[in-house]
C-alpha cells in the first residue's frame, strides 16, 4: 500500500526501486481514534501519512470540511 502510494507522489518520483524500500522501511504505524486531530492547522508538519484503513476531513478554520482521504491516500507529504 505504502509503495502504491509513494509511487503516484511528484516527491518521489526520481527515487527508484530499491531507494523507495530504504524509504518505507522508516515508515511507522500509528493508531488514530475517531475525531482526533492528526495535524492542526498552524502546526509545524514533520509527517507524511499514508491512510491505511478508515478516512479523513480534511477542514480549515472558518471554511469548515475541505476534503476527504481515504485509503491509499497521503496527507502531510509537503512537510517533508
Amino acid at each position: 500500500l505504502i509503495m502504491v502510494a509513494l509511487k503516484g507522489k511528484f516527491l518521489f518520483e526520481s527515487l527508484n526501486s530499491t531507494q523507495l524500500d530504504k524509504l518505507i522501511d522508516v515508515f511507522s504505524p500509528i493508531n488514530c481514534t475517531v475525531g482526533e486531530k492528526v495535524i492542526k492547522q498552524g502546526d509545524t508538519g514533520d509527517f507524511m501519512y499514508v491512510i491505511q484503513t478508515g478516512h479523513f476531513e480534511v477542514t480549515k478554520d472558518g471554511q469548515g470540511k475541505l476534503n476527504e482521504c481515504g485509503i491509499g491516500q497521503t496527507f502531510g507529504e509537503l512537510a517533508l
